[in-house]
């Protein structure tokens, strides 16, 4: 992997953000007063720039999200000049004073003049052609060094640090200046970086059906977090309790991490899952070390970890008086610490997981449950109603017709497992066999098929669906994205490419989100 594209080392993040803290860091002090969401979109560009996460790192995310902001690019004064479609003599005299002779000075197709004039007046399309290919050149070192590098603005740099960003004297002749201050001509990107996590979370969020179990757990996270209080929710494999973590983390990786609890009992391998969650290498480390790393990146990030499968957590036991390891080093390291954490596990492997460790530890599990916000394990709903079923045939299958919805949703209630699966798995099966009959709408016989393949308890008499679906358009998911020219774009999985959202107006105020001194206190 080329090294400048490597993930950020999240514990270079957490000095930077120790620094504000001690106020030792004035200009990312400033930063995050003015814009409280700062922290939280520097974990998410942490999470971004690991391949596992988003083929390509943060590169491939910088150059897609400038693809889809162009427009936010330049001062006023030139999307002026693009809207009027020229320039007259008072916008020339106003992108004058806006823009930097530094930067005309390192376009070579500009001459610089020592009266600070354009030499050669560019259009306003050339001025912002130059300014899209300088961003796509700086845009990725700049936010790598923003996230972890004391001294880098979030905010409009001063003239001097203008400057100095293209001064060939100050970088060397054959030195090219890469990301090391805010480019100027993009002042409030860290607020257009926000809104588009903030579109992003809601178009991702609207890809998991509204149900009762659905709303119960992003209730309780919700809560946890607000409270930083732990909480244990116990749910059936059957309803989406899995798939609404999964997507609550993708939504908003900066502030939540799910984290896969290995089925084991060592703590060693309790400590990695929560690391690799994290993003810190878990390479030649000892257990001890991993400790040190995890409580630094929680006590900076404010990071909410969600623990699936967390009976795990308990580890399989045997004999009498033996010492909970995994639990205790759970309780120090987070709840203890009064970082908010959500356990989620079904009823019988908690009760199972839970009696047995019970037994062979002498454990007393009061001391679990009075931490707790509930005091006791949360049950979700055991029963999904039918309309909730459709809706969730309505989120996979959109260009369907509620019939067809219906129809779905009647067998994946007739046998024993996973709904969100099943459903989820015919809707990508019928969408096969209607690619391989070479139709362009997926029919009822594609539909038919599909159910009888993935759901073995077919009923004996299926309802009656209109044999073609409505003509509606495809519903926009999280996976569609702005399609460039390279051929890339059709080698990398679409769930992996930067979501394709709306065109920013001029930016408006942002939600007040949780400022760092509040996430470290």
């Amino acid at each position: 992997m080329n090294e400048s594209n490597a993930p950020i080392n999240p514990l270079n993040i957490a000095y930077r953000l120790n620094l504000v803290r001690n106020f030792e860091d004035k200009i990312a002090m400033n930063g995050i007063e003015a814009q409280p969401g700062i922290p939280e979109m520097i974990w998410a560009l942490q999470w971004f720039s690991e391949p596992k996460n988003f083929p390509g790192g943060l590169d491939r995310f910088a150059a897609e999200f400038i693809e889809q902001n162009q427009e936010r690019l330049g001062p006023p004064a030139l999307r002026e000049c693009l809207a009027a479609g020229g320039i007259d003599a008072i916008l020339e005299e106003r992108l004058k004073e806006v823009v930097p002779n530094s930067w005309i000075k390192y376009r070579c197709r500009w001459k610089f003049l020592s009266d600070l004039a354009f030499a050669e007046v560019p259009t306003p399309g050339e001025l912002h052609k130059d300014l899209v290919d300088d961003a796509k050149e700086v845009l990725s070192a700049y936010l790598r060094r923003a996230c972890h590098q004391p001294g880098v603005e979030f905010f409009p740099c001063s003239p001097l640090n203008i400057q100095r960003f293209y001064d060939e004297e100050a970088f060397g002749s054959s030195e090219r200046p890469l990301g090391g201050f805010i480019p100027w001509y993009w002042p409030n990107i860290w607020n257009d970086l926000i809104s588009w996590m903030d579109r992003r979370a809601e178009l991702i969020s609207s890809e998991i059906a509204k149900t009762r179990v659905s709303e119960d757990v992003r209730k309780w996270v919700r809560l946890s977090r607000e409270t930083r209080l732990p909480v244990w929710l116990n749910g059936s494999s059957r309803f989406g309790k899995t798939e609404t973590l999964k997507s609550i983390s993708k939504a908003r990786p900066g502030a939540f991490r799910l984290v896969d609890t290995p089925d084991d009992s060592s703590v060693l391998s309790l400590c990695r899952a929560i690391a690799k969650a994290l993003g810190i290498d878990c390479a030649n480390q000892t257990e001890q070390e991993l400790r040190i790393n995890i409580e630094d990146v929680l006590e900076f990030s404010g990071i909410m970890l969600l623990f699936d499968e967390a009976h795990f957590i308990f580890g399989s036991t045997s004999g009498g008086n033996i010492r909970p390891k995994r639990l205790d080093m759970v309780r120090r390291l987070i709840i203890d610490k009064g970082y908010p954490v959500c356990f989620v596990s079904t009823p019988q492997s908690y009760g199972q997981a839970r009696r047995k460790f019970e037994k062979a530890t002498s454990f007393t599990f009061e001391q679990l449950d009075g931490r707790l916000l509930s005091q006791n394990p949360i049950n979700l709903p055991e029963e999904i109603s039918h309309e909730e079923v459709v809706a969730v045939a309505a989120i996979h299958m959109p260009t369907l017709s509620a019939d067809y919805h219906d129809f779905v949703a009647r067998h994946a209630q007739a046998v024993k497992g996973s709904i969100y699966s099943y459903v989820r798995s015919v809707a990508k099966l019928a969408e096969v066999y209607s690619q391989d009959a070479g139709r362009s709408q997926i029919s009822l016989a594609d539909i038919e098929s599909a159910v009888s393949d993935v759901l073995p308890a077919l009923p004996p008499s299926a309802p009656a669906v209109p044999v073609a679906p409505a003509p509606t358009r495809k519903k926009a998911t999280a996976e569609t994205i702005f399609h460039s020219n390279d051929r890339r774009s059709e080698e990398i999985p679409p769930e992996s490419r930067i979501q394709r959202l709306p065109v920013l107006s001029d930016q408006k105020e942002t939600p007040e989100r949780s400022s760092l001194a509040s996430a470290a206190a």
